[in-house]
C-alpha cells in the first residue's frame, strides 16, 4: 500500500470511531432519581412519602388534535401548545372511544416506553386523564 491509501484509511477509521462515540453519548437517559433519607428529611414522620411511580412518570398535556387507528393501534395526536410540538400516543380502544378532537387531556407515558421518532413521535401512554371536554 502507498502512503496516500494507508493515511486515508487511518483517517476514516478515526472519524468513524469518533462518530460512533459521539452518537453514544447523545442517546436518551432517564434522570435518577435522589431518594432523601427520612432521617434528614425536615419533616420526618409527618408526611407519608410518595411512590417512586407517582415521582418517575412523565406527563404530558395538551388538546387532542386528532385520532386514528394506525395498523392495529389507537392512536391520539396531543398538542401542548408551546414548541415542543404535537406527539401521537397510543392508547387503549377503551380510552381512544373515550376521547374526542379538542378534548384537553393529561397523558402519562410508559416509564422505559420506546418511543418512535417519527414526525411527530410516537410514544405509549400509560394512562390518559380528561382534563375538560
Amino acid at each position: 500500500m502507498n502512503k496516500v491509501t494507508t493515511t486515508t484509511i487511518a483517517v476514516f477509521i478515526s472519524l468513524a470511531f469518533m462518530l460512533g462515540c459521539s452518537q453514544g453519548s447523545q442517546l436518551e437517559t432517564q434522570p435518577t432519581l435522589n431518594h432523601v433519607s427520612v432521617n434528614k428529611h425536615p419533616h420526618a414522620g409527618k408526611e407519608p412519602l410518595k411512590k417512586s411511580t407517582e415521582i418517575d412518570r412523565n406527563a404530558f398535556e395538551g388538546i387532542v388534535e386528532e385520532k386514528r387507528l394506525f395498523s392495529a393501534f389507537y392512536q391520539i395526536l396531543v398538542h401542548p401548545g408551546h414548541s415542543t410540538g404535537p406527539t401521537y400516543f397510543n392508547v387503549g380502544k377503551k380510552t381512544y372511544d373515550q376521547i374526542d378532537a379538542g378534548m384537553k387531556v393529561l397523558v402519562f407515558e410508559v416509564p422505559d416506553g420506546v418511543v418512535h421518532f417519527s414526525n411527530p413521535p410516537i410514544r405509549y401512554a400509560e394512562e390518559v386523564k380528561i382534563l375538560s371536554e
